[in-house]
């Protein structure tokens, strides 16, 4: 379990709050930071990425996992920002709130099989071709760094302000917000 299991399952009477802070942190990175975690190149994204790995309480070794599909082009960036997606909305939600750093080190392995080269001799040989490491499936194309959409963009939710998954998430925003990144229809932002 995680620090956060261990405080419910002791029937810890600050649970309430901490889970509160918890939930809202998983909040903003769905919504606030999304652009940030699924596009950023830089050290913010870095910082959000480590984030979130913290706020999961993620072990060594699935972190190293991650991070290594986080490098492997655009494919592997795609990949892991569906896998995090994919987290934060469902296992990291679980009332338990049980260790996942098993998940995420086969979750990687799994998504490493869609687009990594197989041994010589493998069955998957026979669909597997170079380009895997450069094209996605269409199916997972909003899931690519680069499907953050550029200029001026407010966040938007659904019902009861539940997290939209991408492309769904950005909206248009109808006036340049001053001072917001991607004001300028240059980069990357979101307004208010």
């Amino acid at each position: 379990m995680t620090t956060l299991g261990w405080l419910k399952h002791l029937q810890d009477p600050g649970f309430e709050y901490f889970e509160r802070q918890y939930l809202q942190q998983i909040h903003r990175f769905l919504t606030e930071k999304w652009w940030i975690l699924q596009s950023g190149v830089d050290a913010q994204a870095l910082e959000e990425w480590m984030k979130v790995m913290r706020i999961l309480e993620l072990d060594l070794k699935a972190r190293r996992d991650l991070f290594l599909l986080l490098q492997s082009g655009v494919v592997g960036r795609a990949h892991a920002n569906k896998l995090l997606w994919n987290l934060l909305t469902g296992p990291a939600l679980e009332p338990k709130y049980e260790d996942l750093s098993n998940l995420v080190t086969h979750l990687v392995y799994k998504a490493r099989r869609d687009f990594d080269r197989p041994p010589r001799q493998h069955g998957d040989m026979s669909w597997w071709w170079w380009t895997c490491y450069e094209n996605l499936y269409k199916k997972d194309m909003r899931w690519h760094p680069q499907a953050v959409p550029s200029g001026t963009w407010h966040i938007q939710t659904g019902h009861a302000n539940q997290p939209l998954p991408p492309p769904h998430g950005f909206g248009v925003a109808a006036v340049p917000v001053p001072g917001v990144p991607g004001a300028d229809g240059k980069g990357k932002g979101k307004g208010k």
